[in-house]
């Protein structure tokens, strides 16, 4: 069980992004709804299957390259996302910071997105990943 922990760390670590990805609404404190997730996108479906049967998620299709090659993508969200991360973040070496303020976000009852209890607190591990994701907005949702 250890060297499949390891593994899946050293996917994340490697392929993965953990972030906050936020999406413009009306119905919201700020004007946004954000969502906590963790997201792998790679060429092999088969190693994305074994991460959504360690932890859950979806798969889905991102792109096809100009070869005809599809991308996958592996994303898990809010709760779940959390739950794996405390289980991964002794493992994970890169992502390790992130890890560490993804496990503080205030995730709400709908375990996908929005606590509309903590829309600042959200907000606040916005901006934290985004500056230790170099800086990026990694995804609007």
């Amino acid at each position: 069980m250890t060297q499949d922990l390891g593994w899946a760390a050293g996917i994340i670590d490697g392929e993965g992004c953990i972030t906050v990805g936020r999406k413009r609404t009306k119905d919201s404190v700020l004007g946004w709804r954000y969502a906590l997730l963790i997201d792998v996108t790679n060429t092999s479906r088969v190693m994305l299957l074994r991460l959504r049967m360690m932890f859950g998620g979806t798969i889905s299709v991102e792109r096809r390259s100009l070869t005809g090659k599809a991308f996958w993508q592996w994303r898990l969200y809010g709760r779940g996302a959390q739950g794996a991360l405390a289980i991964l973040e002794p493992y994970l070496i890169a992502k390790r910071a992130q890890a560490q303020i993804a496990l503080r976000y205030p995730v709400g009852p709908n375990s996908r997105y929005r606590s509309y209890t903590c829309p600042v607190s959200q907000a606040v591990c916005y901006l934290a990943l985004k500056r230790l994701n170099n800086g990026a907005l990694v995804y609007t949702l």
